[in-house]
């Protein structure tokens, strides 16, 4: 990922590399490092974030170039590699010291993976933000039935955000930006159930339409 490719790929191939980097997080965030092994786990976190990163990038890129009838091809790797971002700064935003620190370890290189990750995470919010938008407008035109279902995870967690930030601070900005999302859920509710069984877990919890 490091690499610049001047052969573009197909929206598939770009799914496949979105799952791959994926399945890595998922095997960083459940490995359970030892005292050794503690700022190899901090740097293999900063090596995959920047490697999903520089995936997005030739998304965006490729999502940009690409005309309204084939740029929701790109949704489902999208949806993929946000996730994965994610997941990755969820686990690394909030570093207990009794889980983390007391493993050893550089501090100074956790810390700073750790303001990698909330900063990081206020980047992929606003990206899930802009595939809801996306996803919204590609729905009203064509309807539901070429949406991958892989945008779902990223807009989950990010909404789940926003509904945290309205609770804590009553944010306006954020507020919007969890009823844009949630209306977006509504429409993939029509295809998928659990889209609407989380929108009725926000109505429920007396966030407004």
């Amino acid at each position: 990922m490091s690499m610049q490719a001047p052969t573009s790929v197909t929206a598939f191939a770009r799914t496949c590399q979105a799952a791959h980097l994926l399945g890595k997080v998922c095997e960083h965030v459940n490995e359970n490092a030892s005292s050794h092994e503690a700022d190899l786990h901090f740097e293999e976190a900063s090596q995959l974030s920047r490697a999903l990163l520089a995936l997005v990038n030739m998304l965006h890129e490729e999502t940009r170039n690409a005309d309204s009838t084939t740029r929701h091809k790109l949704f489902g790797a999208r949806g993929l590699a946000y996730a994965a971002l994610s997941t990755l700064y969820d686990v690394h935003a909030c570093i207990e010291g009794d889980v983390v620190g007391s493993i050893g370890g550089n501090r100074g290189l956790r810390l700073d993976l750790q303001q990698l990750a909330i900063d990081g995470f206020k980047e992929v919010a606003e990206m899930v933000s802009d595939l809801a938008a996306n996803v919204e407008e590609f729905v009203e035109s064509h309807g539901t039935s070429n949406v991958s279902p892989f945008v779902l995870f990223g807009l989950y967690t990010v909404a789940s955000t926003y509904a945290w930030q309205v609770r804590e601070n009553g944010s306006e900005v954020h507020l919007a930006s969890l009823v844009n999302i949630k209306r977006v859920l509504e429409a993939l509710g029509k295809k998928w159930k659990v889209a609407g069984a989380w929108v009725l877990s926000i109505r429920k919890m007396g966030f407004p339409s």
